[in-house]
Order: structure tokens, then C-alpha cells, then sequence
């Protein structure tokens, strides 16, 4: 159950953006608000900055519910309003101890034998006469073989859990992972410093409770990687385990140096390293708010670790999880919801606009619309009458007669008859029938006609208002009064 929570939990992790580390020792407690952009398809790759960072200190002898509510009032008061956070249990309250356990077969041990194993040999672990009950553990896997497993178990008793667990609930915190002693600041080291490629690498936490040097190797000499060398805690001065660290490994080597006992001056062999741009004391509890989200262990790389957190707190801390991340969908598909409404209706405006432009284009143009069509009918209808015998027998006449009369129309007549006529004596004439808007522009058109050099014998014929039968068949909506007209004339050959 344990495997299938964490991975669980890994996943929900990816959907929160704000995590805070807290890093409690006694009267004291130093809180970072850390969030992330980035590291989707790739959560090592993330970036991770500050938000807020504060540092509360509590009186003495009072409960931890009390100082629940002071973290509470802080966080609000700073502006402070994530509410997951990862915690640790300072290595004074707890022991870590490593151990070989024997197997038969490494590839098919479970967890439940593991702790088995655990239950029945903590005594010769840990040394210490305390019963079972009052001592919460959990365990890390180092390396195996064919015929033992090397674990790191860590004990701590329940009454130190449940009081910090008490005091980070007061506090309104939904805790994610209650990790073990100082590490985590090597995790927010190494995934937030830009590293050497080459030689030796050493990171020493300088804490109130000690000092935690852990050595690495970053390339031997043969050009492959390795994992952590050593992982040492030593009690003695900063500037003795710097000195050791010198000696051991030579001056090539990396050293950086950081937590709240870093203050004293450092010698020059060694950096300080002030996490995201804070100072030193913080750097425990970045490393918690980064590890929350890589959840994984600084030591392996795997995805278990050494967390004291109860089961029924994980569940309520997967519970939070899920209401956050619905609340996000919700918030995310909505937006998305909207801006898709928006577009529909920006779309839908323009359509809308586009159509009553056309519209009015339309309106515009419909009385000339409507000549061009009435000009068709009549076009067709001269087809039909020029399409006779006279015609195909003198179609280059014809044309020609066709073109000058066209040509010789001004704007605002229209004709709507042609006789075509051809006789051996009289020639070829036509008889022109139309109609104009004005009695000028149809006296306009004759006078045109008897000045063209293509016509002679210009006769007119009628000049003057429409006949019923004209009326019937040409008036429309758009014209109401007309004048019409009839000519012959001959075409010059």
C-alpha cells in the first residue's frame, strides 16, 4: 500500500506550483515559500524560486498547539497562503542507523518483511531501551545482493512526531512528507547550484544540533559517474571539518558550506552557499520545499523515502491534493470555457457585421442590378429576332450595325426592339425601338444617330409617352415614368 500512495502522491505533487519547507528546532522555526515554473514532461528540470521566507520564534514551555497558532498568525500577517508544506524531524529527536539484513532471494523481498525484520531486531539497532510502541520508523534501501539488502532505518519517537505533527496542523498546513534530520538541504543544493563537472564535491550542513558533511564524487579518473562516496556527522569546529576536508581530498576539490552555524567566518578553501539567493539559515528548509516537489530521496534517487508521516495523515494530506488539483481543472477549464464563448462571439459578430455590409452593398446596387438584367432580356430577345435568314446571310452587316447602334446609346436609354431588314432596292435598315428616362435623353439619342456617319435616312418614327402595351411590359418598381421612342434608318454600307 505504502508503493502505490507515493506514487499516487508523485503525481498529484506535478499540479501544485507553491510548497513550504519547514525547518523546526526547538523554540525556533524557519519557514520558505518556494514555488516552481517549468519541469513539465521533465520535473528535474524545473526552475524554483521565493516567494516569502520568515523565521518565528516561540516562547518557552508552551504547547504545540500554541505554537500552531503563532505560525498560523505569521504566516497570515507575511501573506504566506500555501498550505502544503514538508517538514523534518531534527536528528537530536531521532537515530538513523544502517543495517545488513539477510535474505535468501533480494529480487523477491517485500516490504511488509522488511519491517518484520525491523520490529524484531530494533533493539540491537538502535541500543536504547524504549519500547516498540512509543517509536515510529521507517526505512530507506541502500543497495542488495544476492544475500543481504543494506537499509538505512530511522527511528524517532512518536511522541516528537505527533508534537510536530500537532504544531503544523494548528498551524492550518497540510503536511506532504515528514522526512529525517538535515539531508534535505543537500537536495536543495544539488538541484538548485550549478555544479562542477569534474573532481570532488563536498556539501557540509553547519547546524545547531552538528555538522553533516556529505562527499561526492563527481567523475573518477577514468571518466565514470558515482554516487555519494561517504556521509559522515561530525561535532567538531566548522574550520576542523573544512581543514579535514582539504587534506583528504585536495585543493581541487569543491566545498560549500551552508545552514545557521555557517555565520562563523569560512575559511577560503570553501563557498557559502545561500540558497535562491537567501541567507544560509534557510537552507534546510528550501531543501524540504524542493524535495516536496521532486518527492524523492537524496540518497538513491528512488522514488521512496524515509517519511513519518502516519497513514491516515497522508490520505487527508492525497485529499487536499485532489481538491486542489479539481479546483485548478475547474478554474483552468473555465477560463478555457470562456475564451472559447469570446471567440464564438467575436466570430459571430463579424459574420453578422460582414452580412449587413454586404446587405447594404446590395440595397446600393439593386436599380442597376435591375437595368443589367432588364438589358439581358432584351439582348436575348434581339438574338432571337436577328437570328433570321436576312442575317445569316449578311452576318459581318449585321454586327457592324449592332456595335454603331450600341455604340451611339448614351446612358439612361435602353432599347428594347431591333427589325432587321435587308432588300436589294432599299438596302439594309433597321427599325430601333426604346425608351428613356427624359424627353431630352431621347432627343439626345436621334440627334446622335443623325449625326453618326454609319447611318443615313434617319426617320423618326414616335416620340412620346409609353402605350398600354409598353407600360405592361417594361415598367418596374424602380421606374415609374418613361418616355419611348421609335426610329428607322438605313446603315451605310
Amino acid at each position: 500500500m505504502e508503493f502505490r500512495i507515493q506514487q499516487i502522491n508523485l503525481l498529484r505533487l506535478s499540479g501544485i506550483n507553491s510548497i513550504i519547507g519547514i525547518d523546526l528546532y526547538r523554540n525556533r522555526v524557519r519557514v520558505v515559500e518556494v514555488r516552481t515554473h517549468g519541469g513539465i514532461l521533465n520535473k528535474f528540470a524545473a526552475k524554483y524560486a521565493v516567494s516569502r521566507h520568515i523565521t518565528v520564534d516561540f516562547p518557552d514551555n508552551t504547547s504545540a498547539a500554541k505554537r500552531g497558532n503563532l505560525l498560523f498568525e505569521a504566516l497570515k500577517k507575511n501573506g504566506i497562503k500555501t498550505r502544503f508544506s514538508v517538514s523534518t524531524v531534527r536528528s537530536s529527536n531521532s537515530r538513523v542507523v544502517t543495517a545488513d539484513m539477510p535474505v535468501e532471494a533480494a529480487d523477491t523481498i517485500s516490504k511488509e518483511e522488511i519491517e518484520n525484520w525491523i520490529r524484531e531486531n530494533y533493539q540491537k539497532l538502535i541500543r536504547v531501551p524504549i519500547p516498540l510502541q512509543d517509536l515510529a520508523f521507517d526505512f530507506q534501501i541502500i543497495s542488495q545482493t544476492l544475500d543481504s539488502i543494506r537499509i538505512e532505518v530511522a527511528f524517532v519517537r512518536t511522541s516528537d512526531r505527533d508534537g510536530i505533527l500537532e504544531l503544523l496542523h494548528s498551524a492550518g498546513l497540510q503536511v506532504l512528507l515528514l522526512t529525517i534530520g538535515s539531508r534535505s538541504a543537500e537536495l536543495g543544493f544539488l538541484s538548485t547550484k550549478v555544479l562542477p563537472e569534474n573532481g570532488n564535491l563536498s556539501f557540509v550542513f553547519a547546524g545547531e544540533d552538528g555538522i553533516t558533511c556529505t562527499d561526492y564524487q563527481r567523475r573518477n579518473p577514468i571518466g565514470e559517474q558515482s554516487n555519494i562516496l561517504r556521509r559522515n556527522t561530525r561535532t567538531t569546529s566548522l574550520g576542523e571539518v573544512i581543514a579535514s576536508l582539504t587534506k583528504d581530498a585536495g585543493e581541487a576539490d569543491s566545498i560549500f558550506v551552508s545552514g545557521p552555524a555557517a555565520t562563523e567566518p569560512v575559511p577560503p578553501q570553501a563557498s557559502v552557499w545561500e540558497p535562491l539567493g537567501l541567507p544560509s539559515e534557510y537552507s534546510l528548509a528550501v531543501g524540504l520545499a524542493v524535495q516536496g516537489f521532486l518527492y524523492v530521496s537524496p540518497i538513491t534517487g528512488h522514488e521512496l523515502l524515509i517519511d513519518f508521516l502516519p497513514e491516515k495523515a497522508k490520505y487527508a494530506s492525497l485529499e487536499q491534493l485532489d481538491k486542489s488539483l479539481f479546483r485548478v481543472a475547474s478554474i483552468t477549464m473555465g477560463a478555457i470555457f470562456f475564451v472559447l464563448l469570446g471567440l464564438q462571439f467575436g466570430l459571430q459578430t463579424y459574420v453578422k457585421n460582414e452580412s449587413a455590409r454586404l446587405d447594404g452593398k446590395l440595397q446600393d446596387i439593386g436599380p442597376v442590378y435591375s437595368e443589367v438584367r432588364q438589358l439581358k432580356r432584351q439582348v436575348d430577345a434581339l438574338k432571337v429576332q436577328l437570328s433570321g435568314e436576312d442575317v445569316m446571310r449578311d452576318r459581318p452587316s449585321v454586327a457592324r450595325a449592332l456595335h454603331e447602334i450600341a455604340a451611339s446609346t448614351p446612358k439612361g436609354v435602353w432599347l428594347y426592339k431591333l427589325i432587321y431588314s435587308y432588300s436589294d432596292t432599299t438596302g439594309t435598315r433597321v427599325d430601333i425601338r426604346g425608351y428613356s428616362r427624359t424627353n431630352e435623353g431621347a432627343a439626345d439619342y436621334l440627334s446622335g444617330l443623325q449625326a453618326s456617319r454609319f447611318f443615313y435616312g434617319v426617320r423618326v418614327i414616335r416620340v412620346g409617352a409609353p402605350t398600354q402595351l409598353e407600360l405592361a411590359s417594361f415598367a418596374s418598381a424602380e421606374q415609374k415614368s418613361f418616355v419611348t421612342f421609335e426610329v428607322d434608318l438605313k446603315i451605310a454600307p
